[in-house]
């Protein structure tokens, strides 16, 4: 096979890998409406994204044959956050977080067919979320990504997280305990949540959190 018709192939198993991607995301935004909406769903029911901020930093590659990797510390820091489609803050209890078995990809701007890559490492320690992982998508869009990093555009990350059962509500004079801290009523508990998705953005809703675009070694 030429270098051409390997290149040709290796572009088609990425679109057809985003197209299932896109599909899927479509099914969970259908679901989490239904969630809002109080109808009875599936045991499959998600979430809209909830957004974590990210700032980030990039590092030159020093040598050939090294790609570029991100890292979002943290990713999440267990507190409340505000998600457009609930009128009250909601908090992802970590001990509940599951990451979607087939992956959790990376693109711009929640646009899926702006693949920047995928997460490969989660770190979970009850109390905060730390992400890692490979920018492996287009090249187009690495190259955007990364090259903006480097000439110091502030991205953020969004981290979509969807819970597979109804929130916990917690009222007001109410208090419950979560990712060991107390949080006061009225809130939302998702108790069972699962990591489906990070998006690159220019802005998000956690300034706690922190991105780190650097070049590691390719793996071998």
């Amino acid at each position: 096979m030429s270098t051409t018709q390997q290149k040709m192939a290796a572009m088609a198993v990425v679109g057809a890998a985003i197209k299932k991607q896109i599909d899927r995301r479509e099914r969970l935004r259908c679901i989490a409406r239904a969630i809002v909406k109080g109808r009875d769903v599936k045991a499959t029911k998600r979430m809209p994204s909830v957004i974590f901020a990210a700032a980030v930093a990039v590092e030159k590659a020093k040598k050939i044959g090294r790609v570029p990797r991100f890292k979002i510390e943290p990713a999440y820091n267990g507190g409340p956050l505000m998600v457009g489609k609930y009128d009250l803050p909601i908090i992802i209890d970590l001990k509940g977080l599951t990451k979607n078995e087939q992956s959790v990809q990376a693109v711009l701007f929640h646009e899926e067919t702006r693949l920047v890559g995928h997460v490969d490492t989660v770190r979970n320690s009850g109390r905060r979320l730390d992400l890692a992982g490979a920018c492996s998508g287009l090249a187009s869009v690495v190259s955007e990504f990364v090259g903006s990093a480097m000439a110091l555009f502030p991205w953020k990350a969004s981290v979509e997280v969807a819970p597979l059962e109804r929130p916990e509500h917690v009222p007001a004079g109410s208090s419950v305990s979560v990712n060991g801290q107390r949080f006061d009523g009225p809130v939302l508990v998702a108790r069972r949540a699962e990591l489906y998705g990070v998006s690159f953005v220019p802005r998000g809703a956690d300034d706690s959190t922190n991105v780190v675009v650097a070049k590691e070694k390719a793996a071998k």
